[in-house]
Order: C-alpha cells, then structure tokens, then sequence
C-alpha cells in the first residue's frame, strides 16, 4: 500500500514527477488504471489526464529507448504523449508504446492517448544480430482505444511487426483513430517485412480499425497490407469514418494505404482476405497495383457510404483509365460527383 507519506520519497528515489507530467528519459513510464486512480510506474498519482514528455528540459531533443505503457482495467485513461521520441534499438519484439484495455462483465475499458509529435523507431538495429524489432505501437486487449492525431506523428516497425500493431489474437476489441479538433493532425505507420502499416503483424489478421479523421498514411512491406492484415492474414471490421451518423458524419480523413507485393492498400495481407468493411466519408488513395489485387480476388465495386449518401466506383472503370504505376484518388462527396482518378 502507497501513503501520501511515501510516495514522494519513492517517486523522487526512482525519478519519477508525480501528479501530471512524467518524463520518459528517467525511466520506462507504465500508467494503469485500476478503480477509477491511476497508477503511474505503481506510485498512485492524481485523477489524471497524464502527460508524458522525452524531457524536463525542453531544449533536450535527443531520443530516447525506454518505453510507455497504458493499461486500463476498467474506467478511462487518458494519457498525452507529447514530443515524444522513442529508438528501441531494435530488441526483439520490443514495443515503443503499447496501449491496454481491458473491460469486464460488469466494468468497461476505454484508452484516450493523444499522440503530439511523436516518433517511434522499433526497427531492426543491424549491429544486433538475431534482433527482429517490434512494432512502433502495439493495442491489444478487449475495451476500447481512441487515438487523437495533434502535429506530426510517425510509427516505424521492425521485421514482422506493424507500425501500428492491432492483431486480432491480441485484441478484439476496437481502435478509433481521430483529429477531433480538426487541426491538422497527422500519422504515418510503416511495417516491418511481412507486417501492415496498420494492422496485424506477419501471419496475424488486423480488425476493429477506424479511422475517422485526420490525415492517416500506412504502408505494409513483404506481404503486408496498407491497412488490414499481415502477410497470410486476413483483415475484419475495417473503416474509413464509420461513425455515428450525425456526431462525426462530416469528417473527411484523409487516407493513404499502400499495400506491398500483392496485398491490399485496405484488406488482407498477401494471401488474405478483407470482410465487413465500411468505407465511408473521406478519400481513400492508393496504387492501381491495389485495384488489380481487389479485382483478382474478386472485388467489383468500392463503395463509400454515410447516412445521407453513397458513392460508388467500378473497379474496372478505373482500371481503363490509367496505367500501372498511376496512383487514385477516390474522393466521397455531398454532389457524388468524385474525382475518380489522377496520375
């Protein structure tokens, strides 16, 4: 049991700021809710929000290799992470940030990060061999995870891994991506060999993926989808603003899923396969290497659809229209009269 007697001189021994902001280069920083109080590194702190930054000192821009993790047992965390700059060196399977709720029968879990230009590189480090990497940010778990996209983030996978990882063998429940405040907020996720941008890692299915604002750019390697499944892995419940009609139906993302050697930009990984999947409000861009993988598996038309319209693009359509190497632009608007394709 914690005192407020103690825990100032436990804190200040492990160098850890309690009530607020919390810094990452003193320490790996783990934040759990349980009850309803939040625990950061198990020292009780305030009722929240969190803020964790790379540095007191502001003018300190250096990276740094310890790790965050948010875990909700029941009830809501909600953590900023701000000018955060995590290298993991490359250790295996090692996570930059990794992100837990989990509700019960009779308690629910929801996660709120804000992610405010922060970087993670979990990338294989060469001069570490055998080292496959993780993945830059890692959601597992059965509640709820709400990402809030402020500034300029950035998510690097190592082999196997997605740059943001959901797999379905580790989470089942659901991961909204946003920009609420509607003020410029961007994420880029690349994966490793064989991994989504966003989804599963290698041989592991992505599922329960929405993006509902905001400016989202995924690219899968070996295998791996844009946004969906790992290499050999399917992908479930993916959508583009596939929100409550009338609360979000206005926001417009904007979508950028490159899929790698015959994976889908949105779907399955190489070899998989993409079902129930809401396409809705925004512009989805990617590859006609893209639109050949869908039509091979036989996929006909994308359609985008809100409460109050809906779009629709013959694939084959689009496949006259251009060559190879040309990149589409399907955008979803109140007249329907979409700009189908761009080279």
């Amino acid at each position: 049991m914690v005192t407020s007697i103690a825990a100032p001189a436990f804190a200040d021994a492990y160098g850890i700021a309690l009530y607020g902001t919390h810094y990452l280069d003193q320490g790996n920083i783990t934040v759990e809710v349980r009850g309803g109080q939040y625990y950061v590194s198990d020292v009780l702190d305030d009722d929240g929000p969190v803020i964790i930054k790379n540095h007191e000192d502001e003018s300190d821009t250096t990276s740094v290799s310890n790790t965050i993790t948010i875990h909700a047992e029941d009830g809501e965390a909600n953590v900023t992470l701000k000018d955060v700059d995590i290298v993991t060196n490359g250790e295996a399977n090692k996570s930059g940030i990794t992100v837990k709720a989990d509700k019960t029968k009779t308690a629910t879990a929801t996660v709120n990060v804000t992610l405010d230009n922060v970087t993670v590189d979990a990338r294989e480090d060469a001069s570490s061999e055998g080292a496959t990497g993780g993945a830059g940010m890692t959601i597992q778990g059965n509640g709820v995870v709400n990402i809030e996209l402020d500034g300029k983030n950035e998510l690097l996978a190592g082999d196997g891994h997605a740059g943001l990882e959901k797999n379905r063998t580790e989470s089942v429940g659901s991961l909204n991506i946003n920009d609420s405040n509607e003020d410029g907020g961007t994420v880029t996720a690349n994966g490793g060999d064989g991994g989504a941008g966003i989804g599963g890692g290698k041989g592991d299915m992505g599922s329960g993926l929405y993006i509902l604002n905001g400016t989202v750019n995924a690219y899968g390697k070996g295998g791996g989808a844009g946004i969906g499944g790992g290499d050999g892995a399917g992908a479930h419940m993916v959508g583009l603003n596939a929100g409550v009609p009338g609360v979000n139906d206005a926001y417009e993302p904007t979508v950028t899923a490159v899929g790698s050697e015959g994976a889908a930009g949105i779907g399955g990984g190489k070899g998989g396969r993409l079902t129930d999947a809401v396409l809705s409000s925004g512009t989805l861009t990617g590859t006609m290497e893209t639109l050949e993988y869908l039509q091979a598996h036989g996929a006909q038309t994308i359609v985008f659809t809100t409460s109050q319209r809906t779009s629709s693009f013959q694939i084959s359509d689009l496949l006259a229209l251009a060559d190879e190497g040309d990149v589409f632009y399907l955008t979803h608007t109140e007249a329907n009269e979409p700009t189908l394709l761009e080279g």
